[in-house]
């Protein structure tokens, strides 16, 4: 199902392509300094996005051939976009327009790859000021154009793994079963107060009502300067196991002086609960 996510996804972002063709402009053209492939990148990473999403929509460990099924995905739609150029490329007025308006290139004997080498050929780079006119077209040469062809390639594999970045960020996973945790939020309070509240906690367990009225009770405390500890419920849908977790938190000044909260995870406590608890609890 994930592969099939990812192919709808890549199906999304060729059609959108497409529109954008209509202006006419091209996203996966968009190469910063003339030979980064910034579009590329961005839509590489847009093509396997459905695949992430669906593995974090699942809680599916990422393994090393969803990567692999990624980068697939990800040519699939180089190439896709690369096509969608020639199936909507007609000729009205011995210009190239993606309008559908004249008749259709292939027309004049021009296959798939014939289209490519003429844009290899005819391709013109344009120079933007920074009010958005054009400052310059200029042809850099066939060879050039194929190199840069290679390069755009190459940012439809690595966007399409960098878009991990993005779904594996702040996931945890269960260490027996390879799943994700349900992670939830239930108080905070000083870390004077640490061997207080764990023991209240553990007291609670007596039964699931008196660890649900324990937990309402408390609320969320946030200071602005000073550390706290953070109580999170970690829950695992295939092993069935709860976890709570203690979290210390300790603020820290960014570079405009603005406090930023992390982690000690030199500190993290972690009890598990006797029976099954869920996010719902």
């Amino acid at each position: 199902m994930y592969v099939i996510a990812g192919l709808i996804s890549t199906i999304a972002i060729v059609l959108f392509e497409l529109l954008l063709l209509q202006i006419p402009f091209s996203l996966h053209d968009f190469r910063p300094w003339l030979v980064f492939p910034a579009g590329g990148l961005m839509e590489g990473a847009l093509c396997a996005s459905g695949l992430y999403l669906y593995l974090k929509f699942k809680c599916i460990h990422l393994k090393p051939k969803h990567f692999v099924f990624a980068i697939l995905i990800s040519l699939i739609g180089f190439w896709a976009i690369n096509y969608i150029g020639y199936f909507s490329a007609y000729v009205d007025g011995n210009t190239i327009n993606h309008s559908f308006k004249g008749m259709h290139i292939s027309n004049y004997y021009f296959s798939f790859f014939d289209y490519l080498n003429y844009m290899f050929s005819n391709y013109t780079v344009k120079t933007y000021s920074s009010g958005g006119m054009i400052l310059s077209q200029d042809n850099l040469g066939t060879g050039f154009h194929v190199v840069t062809f290679i390069l755009e390639g190459i940012g439809f594999c690595l966007g399409g793994i960098g878009s991990c970045v993005f779904a594996i960020q702040g996931r945890e996973y269960c260490k027996r079963c390879k799943i994700e945790f349900m992670s939830k939020k239930l108080y905070s309070f000083n870390p004077d107060k640490f061997d207080l509240e764990i023991n209240e906690l553990k007291c609670s367990f007596d039964s699931k009502e008196t660890f649900k009225e324990q937990i309402q009770r408390k609320r969320i405390i946030e200071s602005e300067n000073k550390p706290f500890i953070t109580v999170f419920l970690k829950y695992c849908m295939s092993c069935k196991k709860s976890y709570i977790e203690f979290r210390y938190m300790y603020p820290k000044l960014g570079r405009s002086n603005e406090v930023t909260w992390k982690e000690n995870r030199d500190q993290l406590v972690q009890i598990e609960a006797p029976y099954q608890v869920t996010s719902k609890a």
